[in-house]
């Protein structure tokens, strides 16, 4: 039997089925450097009927870093119903009751640390009353993220690291930086960003789809924001402090930035925004990223400096929009914020090593980040009242 058939008739629990469907793969190195997102590709999609009052519904997958589920209640319910949602100890990760439903028929659950996750519906305590609740798909995130493409001087020892093993003041620049997970139909993946204000993400254009081919009109459509949660406290522990996407509330392609509106999934409350600096880049100024390569928790990259102050859009070659830096980065790094020595925002890192489009070698070695003033000017223009929620020195 083909391995695809067999991954398809995983038993999760009987009599449900559910089939894994892995991501569309990069088809070679210029593919990854043109769109440098970490393809998490592991999304099951299930369809199965969660009852109330009948005991635990559980899904399982080994090797899993986390488990995230959709949920989607169809009909009215007249009666009060709670939906807990357990890690593999059985403890209370969250608990969904029908005014969580009242916005939108569907939503995604929290950050399930581990590989098992139940589900535990409460309440109705007939069957005209309960609502039709469906556990239509889950996302896996993997212990090990596959076809990485480094951004690095030395691919063998990439010089990021563990952000909360390094000094106490560096450690309070991840309060602000994100970890972004989205997905479009059967194909998820990972970027990294930065709260600019308690309801405001920054992060690349690029991230807002899975792949460089996938049609530009099609970039943050409506249901990929609503697909699309961050993390802020993606570090290695156990607890979550997440949002979810509401709206696209500004965005330009040639930029490489999206801002995204979004609202607390549980009891994270106001995120600490990035404090926002218009002072150019200047060359050979020391800086540091917090960021997300390969889906990894919260990295930072040292000891780099920024190279050249006046590069080219990457779509329009608009002159002076980008600027050149050495810092170690990878896929799932796009969109991380670039920050000087006193913590405050200069840039929004988008690109590794330029390729050459016909035989995907490397033609430089320097990672690109969008100047911050140049999408403050942006906004300026076309978003004022954006403008006017930031944190800008």
């Amino acid at each position: 039997m083909p391995l695809r058939t067999i991954l398809f008739l995983v038993l999760l629990f009987a009599p449900h089925v559910a089939g894994r469907i892995a991501a569309q793969s990069r088809p070679d190195a210029c593919e990854s450097a043109a769109h440098p997102v970490t393809e998490t590709g592991e999304i099951f999609q299930l369809g199965a009927v969660v009852h109330p009052n009948s005991g635990y519904f559980r899904i399982s997958q080994q090797d899993a870093r986390y488990l995230r589920a959709r949920i989607e209640v169809k009909g009215v319910a007249n009666c009060d119903w709670y939906l807990t949602v357990r890690d593999e100890k059985l403890r209370p990760i969250q608990t969904l009751s029908p005014e969580d439903f009242a916005k939108s028929t569907s939503r995604w659950t929290s950050r399930i640390p581990g590989s098992t996750a139940s589900f535990d519906l409460q309440g109705c305590p007939t069957v005209s009353e309960e609502p039709k609740m469906l556990l239509q798909e889950y996302i896996l995130m993997p212990k090990n993220v596959q076809r990485t493409y480094y951004s690095a001087q030395d691919p063998g020892n990439p010089m990021f690291k563990d952000l909360y093993d390094q000094s106490i003041s560096l450690r309070g620049y991840g309060d602000f930086v994100g970890f972004m997970m989205s997905s479009w139909e059967r194909e998820s993946w990972t970027c990294s960003g930065v709260m600019v204000a308690p309801d405001l993400f920054l992060t690349n254009w690029h991230c807002g789809a899975p792949r460089a081919s996938f049609p530009v009109e099609g970039y943050w459509n409506e249901q990929i924001v609503k697909d699309t949660m961050i993390d802020i406290s993606w570090d290695g522990d156990e607890l979550s402090r997440e949002y979810y996407g509401l709206r696209l509330a500004a965005a330009d392609s040639d930029l490489d930035f999206a801002l995204v509106e979004v609202a607390p999934l549980n009891w994270s409350g106001r995120a600490r925004p990035v404090t926002i600096t218009r002072r150019t880049p200047q060359t050979n100024d020391p800086i540091v990223i917090i960021h997300h390569p390969a889906a990894r928790t919260k990295q930072v990259s040292l000891d780099c400096t920024i190279l050249s102050t006046s590069l080219k859009s990457w779509r329009g070659g608009i002159d002076g929009i980008d600027f050149g830096h050495r810092c170690d980065t990878e896929a799932g790094s796009s969109g991380a914020p670039v920050l000087n020595r006193d913590g405050q925002l200069i840039g929004l890192h988008h690109r590794g090593f330029d390729v050459d489009s016909k035989t995907c070698a490397q033609t430089d070695r320097i990672n690109k980040a969008v100047r911050i003033d140049k999408i403050l000017d942006f906004l300026s223009v076309n978003h004022p009242d954006l403008l006017r929620k930031l944190s800008i020195k």
